[in-house]
């Protein structure tokens, strides 16, 4: 079936989400917009999330979407929804300069709340120490993306070129990408 429309941005939109509700397969001779994919949907939550002043929430909602895909390094204790709540758990709020700190913390609570409820039972334990090592991951996680992230200056600016690196580095690390 070929659809003709007289408005291709009008237009492509409905037919995609539609499509998509009914798990139809389409492809469109002019390619699909960007924001309709993970990687595009992934861009512009990274995006967001740096143009709110590094919002926490901001940071969850990208987490949770799916949009993003992580290296567990073979851990399949490694989980994107307990590092959400990780991150709503914890009094990040906002600003680059505070998720380590921060999360370095709630990691060094979730220890000593390992530790102490040993001897009430083994669930509560493994509970405590999944979360620890889902927090120490996702702080190195963190590390490497805001590292990457130039820091902006007396204007509150960040220079163009530099954020264009970053994106890239973003892209290429933690999008998620599929065929689409």
């Amino acid at each position: 079936v070929e659809i003709i429309t007289t408005e291709y941005a009008d237009y492509v939109p409905l037919i995609y989400s539609t499509t998509r509700k009914f798990d139809i397969d389409v492809t469109f001779a002019g390619g699909l917009p960007v924001v309709f994919t993970h990687v595009g949907q992934s861009l512009k939550g990274f995006l967001l999330w740096i143009s709110s002043g590094y919002e926490a929430l901001k940071l969850r909602k990208l987490i949770m979407s799916g949009n993003i895909s992580i290296t567990r390094d073979g851990d399949e204790d490694i989980s994107m929804s307990l590092i959400s709540r990780i991150l709503k758990e914890s009094p990040v709020g906002w600003g680059k300069d505070r998720y380590i700190n921060v999360l370095s913390k709630q990691a060094d609570y979730y220890a000593s709340r390992a530790s102490k409820t040993n001897d009430n039972g083994e669930k509560t334990y493994d509970f405590y120490k999944k979360k620890e090592l889902n927090a120490r991951f996702f702080i190195k996680m963190m590390e490497e993306l805001l590292q990457s992230i130039p820091d902006e200056d007396q204007e509150q600016m960040i220079e163009l070129k530099e954020l264009c690196k970053a994106v890239s580095i973003f892209i290429l690390q933690k999008a998620r990408i599929s065929s689409q």
